[in-house]
């Protein structure tokens, strides 16, 4: 799957770069965070490697410099759904705010709070 965009379409809802890396190191305690390589620091706060079950794969969360956006990539396409729903149980997640989740399907897709792998899997339908 190509990557998919989680962004703030409207408000101030954003996401701490600390914040995240304790809640993805307590869901998933093999993956990896990876620094954003020298120059990129304008574009990316770094990479968290996720490792898909039982595959040498990962899902890759890529977090921007304002919290504000995140880009999803994952070959296996629930893997990637698994991911987004678990970012919608953040605490806050999208306090205030609109946001959209872009390029999953052809029209953008209003993330709530809770929502679940098979509500966004089920968008495929």
């Amino acid at each position: 799957m190509p990557e998919v965009i989680i962004a703030v379409e409207e408000g101030d809802f954003h996401i701490e770069l600390e914040a995240l890396k304790q809640a993805v190191a307590a869901q998933w305690p093999n993956a990896k965070f990876v620094p954003p390589l020298a120059g990129t620091a304008d574009l990316t706060q770094g990479l968290f490697e996720i490792p898909e079950p039982g595959a040498a794969r990962t899902v890759q969360l890529d977090i921007n410099p304002t919290g504000q956006c995140l880009g999803i990539e994952s070959a296996i396409t629930t893997e990637a759904a698994k991911v987004i729903a678990w970012l919608t149980t953040l605490p806050g997640f999208g306090e205030n705010s609109s946001v959209i989740l872009a390029q999953w399907v052809p029209d953008f897709v209003r993330l709530t709070p809770g929502m679940t792998a098979e509500q966004l899997t089920s968008l495929f339908d």
